[in-house]
């Protein structure tokens, strides 16, 4: 072989220098380069492409049981969450008057009533706010209903479900306190016992003086409500939306549930009375207090 050490040097290197200026004649990069290159993009599709998620029984039957239709979502919403409100509510009436008339020691005060319901609607916000935007209360859908944010079959839908989770809170809390109430000693079905359920009204209380009391408590609660739901009013997160108005109907309670317990909620209030009607109060529910039945329905409304 002929040739020095630094010719086969100039050769290799000028064969190079001319690999480059083919590659970058034809507008492209060094080989090398290309090769780096198609790796890292085999890296990057290889990370973003993730292998699909084996679906598991629950899963399918999750995708199946689903529902879908917003109406019927939002009805079933309504009845979950007016069921979650008014069984802390009614349970802690049964526990109030339970407590108070047994000799023990521990004393349950109209205070613990207050903050169960203002405490039970906020659970219940929680729960079913993000679907149904939880009314929970007639007088609330029904004031929705005139500044036109809800159609007039959506708030016969919500009112429904209304009634219905209330009624089925009166069996629970019925089925819950059955013993204590087959054991008192007024008789199970007393209207005392009746009290547990439905409101009623003091003796001295007129019905002018009732029907303005459930105006006033339902009006100071559609103002907050309203007032929290205002996007042009301060921005109020979601959990300070189901903070304020359980505190707003713990506030009414302390302030305005002397006269006849703060009902403030046709659904509340007439779906635990049926119950007690066919339960085997009778019609005795209807006729107390000079058929003092009407207002708590009627008085809410009034907005």
């Amino acid at each position: 072989m002929s040739g020095s050490k630094s010719d086969l040097k100039d050769v290799s290197s000028s064969g190079y220098d001319n690999l480059l200026k083919k590659e970058n004649s034809n507008g492209g990069f060094p080989t090398v380069i290309k090769m780096n290159q198609s790796k890292n993009s085999l890296r990057r599709s290889s990370s973003i492409t993730k292998k699909p998620v084996k679906q598991t029984r629950f899963r399918r039957i999750g995708a199946v049981i689903r529902i879908k239709n917003q109406k019927i979502r939002e009805f079933l919403a309504e009845i979950l969450g007016s069921f979650i409100f008014i069984s802390f509510g009614l349970a802690s009436i049964a526990q109030f008057k339970f407590f108070k008339r047994d000799d023990s020691s521990y004393q349950s005060t109209f205070l613990s009533v207050n903050l169960a319901f203002g405490f039970g609607i906020m659970a219940a916000i929680l729960v079913v706010g993000k679907v149904s935007g939880a009314h929970l209360n007639p007088a609330v859908s029904f004031a929705m209903l005139l500044i036109g944010r809800m159609s007039f079959t959506r708030f016969l839908a919500y009112v429904a479900g209304q009634f219905i989770g209330s009624f089925l809170a009166s069996i629970l809390v019925f089925m819950t306190y059955f013993d204590s109430l087959r054991n008192y000693k007024g008789g199970m079905f007393s209207m005392d016992m009746a009290g547990i359920f439905a409101t009623y009204p003091h003796p001295h209380l007129s019905t002018l003086g009732g029907l303005l009391d459930q105006i006033i408590g339902t009006v100071f609660l559609i103002l907050v409500v309203l007032a929290l739901t205002d996007k042009k009013n301060a921005g109020v997160g979601f959990g300070m939306v189901a903070l304020s108005v359980g505190f707003t109907i713990s506030a009414i309670g302390l302030a305005f549930g002397h006269n006849s317990g703060f009902a403030i909620n046709p659904a509340r209030d007439l779906g635990p009375r049926f119950f007690t009607f066919i339960a085997g109060w009778g019609t005795q529910v209807f006729t107390t207090g000079n058929y003092f039945f009407w207002i708590p329905i009627v008085g809410p409304m009034v907005i």
